[in-house]
């Protein structure tokens, strides 16, 4: 039985593995992370990793087919100028989010991704707390989190906010525990020696 969900969708592809198999994994805007199929080679040709793209999903038996789609938006400059930081976000969110795993913060902090980044802003700072903020959107915090040297972090954190705004004052402080505050949220994930991106955080240790 097929069922088409709705018309237009929005979403953002985390990764696909055409031409060999033609499926890709987005981050839904309303239903979260979703794997679909699809088998005209037009398709692949819209398909860019951390690309924002709209199109149709229908349900065919047990899973999703993708048409209709066309390209909206690449990341913003902040973004892809570093491309191991842009796979090690896709990465992040294909491994941490679970499939169908409604997560509207979450994907409303990826809408930053293609906005320019706050002005006079630290850049390398800033990718290092849009990972944080979504890590803690999902629940992830180190097992230390609440330790004395990680509590400004914490409070940083604990608060549910997708803005990337920081007072510049506090940005050296933070920055000095940030990467391992990072390093320390991968490694709860059970597969977290599979990654291939996580170079992004350990050179900045």
């Amino acid at each position: 039985m097929n069922s088409t969900l709705d018309t237009i969708r929005q979403g953002v592809v985390l990764r696909f593995h055409a031409p060999y198999r033609f499926k890709v994994s987005l981050l839904d805007a309303a239903l979260g992370r979703v794997e679909a199929i699809f088998s005209a080679p037009s398709i692949f040709k819209s398909l860019v990793h951390g690309g924002l793209i709209s199109y149709r999903l229908e349900l065919w038996r047990d899973v999703y087919r993708i048409s209709d789609v066309e390209l909206l938006a690449t990341p913003a400059a902040w973004v892809s100028s570093d491309i191991l930081f842009l796979h090690h976000v896709l990465e992040m969110a294909a491994a941490f989010i679970q499939e169908h795993n409604r997560c509207p913060a979450v994907g409303k902090l990826f809408m930053k991704l293609y906005d320019a980044a706050p002005a006079e802003s630290n850049i390398a700072f800033t990718r290092r707390l849009f990972l944080g903020k979504f890590f803690a959107l999902l629940g992830v915090y180190p097992d230390d989190a609440l330790a004395k040297e990680n509590i400004s972090l914490f409070q940083l954190f604990s608060v549910e906010q997708d803005d990337l705004i920081i007072d510049v004052s506090r940005v050296s402080e933070l920055d000095k525990k940030l990467p391992q505050w990072l390093m320390n949220c991968i490694t709860t994930h059970p597969r977290a020696h599979t990654f291939t991106t996580v170079e992004f955080v350990r050179i900045a240790l």
